[in-house]
């Protein structure tokens, strides 16, 4: 998946990649069905990715009635790298256990100044649901 985003110039620790999603970038988001999007709000944190990785999402979590919904970034999103091999990825891994809820993360992360996080392969954390519009349904 290819984001589009740019690279911003290291943060003031120097060590910490990060990457800014333009306002208006498309994210798609795989559900279950079950619940009207359009009345009933996304509440974050969420993860985004591409449609395909979305409807993988949706494969992986068993989701009967599974729907792919299109958001877009309302503002530029400071995104901090967690991939393999960077060090904040070391710390998300090292601080994930099954007392760590995303939220808790997601949380923290917007502490230090970031709406969310990304991975190189296209995934993208998003902190704050009032990041993203959902895009008219087809």
């Amino acid at each position: 998946m290819e984001l589009h985003a740019t690279p911003e110039s290291r943060d003031f620790a120097g060590e910490q990649a990060v990457m800014v999603l333009p306002s208006g970038t498309v994210l798609h988001h795989g559900t279950s069905g079950d619940w009207d999007p359009v009345a009933v709000h996304l509440r974050g944190p969420a993860w985004f990715g591409d449609a395909e990785m979305a409807e993988s999402y949706n494969v992986v979590m068993g989701h009967e009635a599974p729907v792919v919904l299109v958001y877009e970034t309302v503002r530029p999103l400071r995104l901090l790298d967690v991939s393999a091999g960077t060090r904040a990825g070391a710390e998300l891994v090292a601080m994930w256990d099954e007392e760590t809820l995303p939220c808790d993360m997601a949380h923290a992360c917007a502490e230090a100044g970031y709406e969310g996080w990304f991975e190189h392969d296209g995934e993208v954390m998003i902190c704050d649901a009032r990041d993203v519009r959902l895009m008219p349904l087809s």
